[in-house]
């Protein structure tokens, strides 16, 4: 059995410091990911990774063992479309901050699976 961290799809770490979760989401194994960003922020180098910019900024810190595989994907565009739908959830549901730096594309799920929607 393969484990999670040895695959693709949706993926969170936390914050120590605060309630706050990133969700990302990646085609390589999850933990390879989360161990960039873990880089990026030891070594305090801005601009390769949002997580770790936020923690960067904030003073905080990541809580260790917390990244976990929320959703196992391997095509890019279902990746990208339940990516803003797990932030836009998180957002609306839990009294968690989310430290992804976000604008929401409304039509980006629409685009991004090849459904039609009508514009506001």
């Amino acid at each position: 059995m393969i484990s999670d961290d040895d695959k693709s799809g949706l993926y969170s770490p936390e914050c120590r410091d605060c309630p706050g979760i990133y969700m990302g989401e990646t085609d390589r194994k999850m933990l390879t990911r989360v161990s960039e960003h873990l880089s990026s922020w030891v070594f305090s180098s801005f601009g390769k990774s949002a997580f770790s910019d936020r923690l960067l900024i904030s003073g905080h810190a990541y809580k260790g063992g917390s990244a976990k595989l929320i959703r196992r994907e391997n095509l890019l565009k279902k990746r990208r479309a339940l990516e803003e739908i797990e932030i836009i959830c998180h957002r609306a549901m839990t009294n968690l901050s989310i430290l992804n730096v976000f604008t929401p594309d409304h039509n980006l799920i629409a685009k991004e699976c090849a459904v039609d929607v009508d514009d506001e």
